[in-house]
């Protein structure tokens, strides 16, 4: 029996949520020790909390929708897995960089450049699979 499911981007999701709420736990971290209950408190240790899982939350989400709907549409399954491994790297590098500074840095960039192509890649790879499907 095979599985309809699309496991690959389910395995990224996975990874990915595991990744997320460890940003999370960071700002709360931050939000006890610093004693910051609103905002940043002025604090750039806590900006950059902040920062790092508010721009993981503004990015994965689409990332990964196009990632399944490429998986559903029939990509080549090392196509799926490509696209998941770089979304998963460059979500690393960006949190990386941005609990670091908050400034132009390489993982930062890198990073950001690196998820805004895997979304575009799987959006397209995507309409192309339902483009070959249809009549």
């Amino acid at each position: 029996m095979t599985s309809t499911l699309p496991v690959v981007t389910l395995f990224g999701i996975a990874v990915l949520a595991l990744l997320g709420s460890i940003l999370a736990i960071l700002v709360i971290v931050a939000r006890v020790r610093l004693k910051v209950e609103w905002g940043d408190g002025g604090k750039m240790s806590m900006a950059r909390a902040i920062r790092a899982h508010a721009n993981f939350s503004e990015y994965v989400p689409l990332a990964l929708l196009a990632i399944g709907a490429c998986e559903l549409a029939g990509t080549p399954r090392t196509w799926v897995i490509a696209l998941t491994v770089a979304l998963a790297t460059a979500r690393v590098l960006s949190a990386l960089g941005l609990s670091r500074s908050l400034g132009p840095s390489i993982p930062r960039q890198a990073g950001a450049s690196i998820t805004i192509a895997v979304t575009i890649v799987a959006a397209v790879a995507a309409l192309w699979m339902i483009a070959r499907q249809s009549p």
